[in-house]
């Protein structure tokens, strides 16, 4: 900017989110009505299910209006049509049919927007009656009622800036309040905040405010027993505002709603269902996996004043939370939707890339990093409230604290978006088995953050735009997961696996940034890397790797690490090599036979012609390789096996391996049956 040169912003054209919040605009257009700036304006408050008024709803289910949206909509998908490519956006089905879906779900998702705000108004509305019963309850304590007047005056108080909103600045305010939920385009506002509201001050010098954070920030930021800062003064996070549908009832023995995750030990994926017993994005088995219970889904927070700050709320909070992320690959036609490629020089491979837009991300919060039982995860909950229990070293700090008694709840909070994301391996051949590494785990997180900060140089990014997860956990990191986190991407990541030289551009950018002479071009070895006359710096320094963002990992970082230093130099003169390899995974999954082995004529063509007239994908083309015999009928990606003939000994193999054996038979007359029930398996009605 100072040279009077700017780059213009990049935008991922190809991203569904943004590429739908742009037409719903054009539909939010077409309607021609003017929303009132309030929330609490726009639904009809008295009904419990809080609909649009009708008033609203009527414009926007004219027929007139859903033609001109559609007109106005394909003229905008015309423009794109070049971005729109079936690489690139394989969601996009033409522009007639988008936008004729676009248009039909328009109504519905803009009446879903507002689902979050009529959980922080039911939230308010709660806690108001609860602390209205206990105070007409001649029976209660007086401490009790005490504490329930304040949490009626807040409650109060809560209500009122909800149906507030008037303020273009207020986080209520409609169209901004859209721009969040990602109905609208926001660029200038985190997409899909967790909000914590903070209360007003006896004094009056505090006032009443919601606190919005990006999901993965607010995970710690706003963690159980946390304390939060806001204009000179200190609050305690003391529950979780529980959604609708995450309402227990009013049973004794009532319990929140919790789902299981299994991560893999070898590349991080998380895997929420049981239906598998081999990771699905790299093929390892799932016998040893990570298993993490009670993970509950955070939306909303809500703080009470901290009076007293004690000497172990200070370490808590320098201490901080054990966090670990884990993603999940978005699945096209019951198969990930990713793109598979390896980096690969004179002396062979040095890494693998796995790239899946719109990726789900899942940010989790173990516990405390110095609670004494790490096997103990997560935290106890009053499931009927959502009051987090107080720590054992907390001690009394004089706030109100909800009287309710119910069984407390061990969860493990959790919060997860859908990014672009990019998995970033290193060869195996640098990693020994189990699941160790041969690269120290400095290299590794110097590797990491020096590619951050090459594809920041290389594609003029701000550091927030891009980031990246130690995968699978940051004490024991085998590789690192590249995500963009603005709202819509910016595109950069899907290039790395689709430009061959792209990604050694970012290598020899990060040599530079790294304080490396490279005006003489790359080195032979990486010994013979020298500083630049006035480099200043010894392991690293906040002109190379050293950022905000990266600060838990600052004493890793150093650039002088010989492994670190030789993966840039053997990255930056690679070259894309793309891999169309079965989902298994890197060595296509346990098993797998030798390319070419595994052919199939004979009593197995036929079937195969006939599976192809009913509809039935096509078997993974190497087969399987089991105790020494070949299976020709296998599909990986769904953990699924057909034998021609029975066969218990292999049958039992198979199923030990985790799939799922069908036996389609060599009589042509009982195909049918055997096609069916192949089908329910492949996710295909045939």
């Amino acid at each position: 900017m100072v040279h009077g040169a700017v780059r213009p912003p990049l935008l991922d054209l190809a991203n569904r989110d943004l590429v739908e919040s742009h037409l719903f605009a054009v539909w939010l257009a077409c309607t021609e009505l003017p929303l009132n700036p309030s929330i609490a304006e726009l639904l009809v408050l008295p009904e419990p299910k809080r609909p649009l008024k009708p008033e609203i709803r009527e414009p926007m289910v004219r027929a007139t209006v859903a033609a001109e949206a559609r007109r106005r909509i394909q003229t905008v998908l015309e423009m794109l049509e070049g971005d729109l490519t079936p690489e690139l956006a394989p969601w996009y089905v033409g522009r007639d049919a988008f936008s004729a879906d676009v248009v039909e779900r328009a109504f519905t998702r803009f009446g879903e927007t507002f689902d979050r705000w009529r959980e922080l108004f039911t939230a308010a509305e709660q806690q108001r009656d609860a602390a209205h019963r206990t105070e007409s309850d001649y029976s209660a304590p007086l401490v009790e009622k005490k504490a329930a007047k304040g949490r009626y005056i807040q409650a109060i108080q809560q209500l009122d800036l909800l149906r507030q909103g008037a303020s273009a600045s207020s986080d209520f305010y409609t169209y901004r309040y859209l721009a969040t939920e990602g109905f609208l385009p926001g660029y200038n506002f985190p997409r899909l905040p967790l909000r914590a509201y903070i209360p007003s001050t006896n004094d009056g010098r505090g006032r009443q405010t919601y606190l919005q954070r990006p999901r993965f920030l607010a995970l710690s930021e706003f963690g159980p027993r946390s304390l939060v800062y806001h204009e000179g003064r200190a609050f305690r996070v003391v529950r979780a505002m529980l959604a609708l549908n995450q309402q227990p009832g009013a049973a004794a023995d009532v319990r929140l709603q919790t789902k299981k995750v299994r991560i893999c030990k070898a590349c991080g994926a998380g895997h929420w269902t049981d239906d598998t017993s081999m990771c699905v994005a790299c093929g390892s088995p799932l016998a040893d996996a990570e298993i993490i219970n009670d993970t509950f889904r955070i939306e909303n927070v809500d703080t009470r004043p901290a009076e007293r700050i004690t000497a172990n709320d200070e370490e808590r909070q320098r201490q901080g939370f054990e966090l670990q992320t884990t993603f999940e690959w978005a699945t096209r036609e019951h198969a990930p939707d990713v793109r598979k490629g390896a980096m690969v020089d004179a002396a062979g491979q040095v890494a693998r890339l796995v790239y899946g837009p719109g990726a789900t991300i899942t940010h989790l919060n173990k516990g405390l990093r110095r609670r004494a039982d790490r096997t103990k995860l997560g935290y106890l909950m009053d499931p009927l409230s959502g009051y987090w229990q107080k720590n054992e070293d907390e001690g009394e700090s004089g706030e109100a604290i909800d009287p309710t008694v119910a069984p407390r709840q061990r969860i493990v909070p959790s919060v997860h978006d859908r990014k672009n994301a990019l998995l970033f391996q290193p060869n195996e051949a640098l990693l020994t088995e189990p699941y160790e590494s041969k690269v120290s785990q400095e290299a590794l997180a110097t590797l990491q953050h020096a590619l951050l900060r090459g594809i920041g140089a290389v594609f003029q990014l701000e550091e927030s735009e891009i980031l990246a997860e130690p995968m699978p956990t940051r004490d024991a990191r085998r590789g690192f997961l590249f995500y963009e986190a603005t709202e819509g991407g910016a595109g950069v990541l899907t290039r790395l696996v689709s430009e061959p030289e792209r990604l050694a551009e970012v290598a020899h950018e990060a040599l530079a940034i790294m304080h490396f002479d490279l005006s003489g071009g790359l080195p032979e070895v990486a010994t013979m890397l020298v500083d630049v006359p006035d480099a200043k710096c010894v392991a690293a320094c906040y002109r190379c790797l050293m950022s905000y963002y990266n600060q838990p990992d600052h004493e890793l970082l150093d650039r002088r690490n010989a492994d670190a230093r030789d993966l840039l130099l053997r990255l930056a003169r690679t070259r894309l090599t793309r891999l169309e390899e079965p989902a298994a995974g890197p060595s296509q999954g346990p098993g797998a036979a030798p390319a070419g082995q595994v052919t199939t004529d004979g009593p197995a063509a036929a079937w195969l012609v006939y599976a192809g007239r009913r509809d039935l994908p096509p078997p993974d083309a190497d087969g399987l390789l089991v105790d020494g015999r070949s299976v020709r009928l296998v599909w990986r990606t769904h953990y699924v096996a057909a034998l021609l003939e029975p066969d218990a000994t292999l049958s039992a193999a198979l199923e030990a391996k985790g799939l799922s054996v069908i036996v389609v038979g060599t009589d042509e007359s009982a195909w049918a049956a055997s096609a069916s029930a192949l089908g329910k398996l492949l996710g295909r009605a045939v």
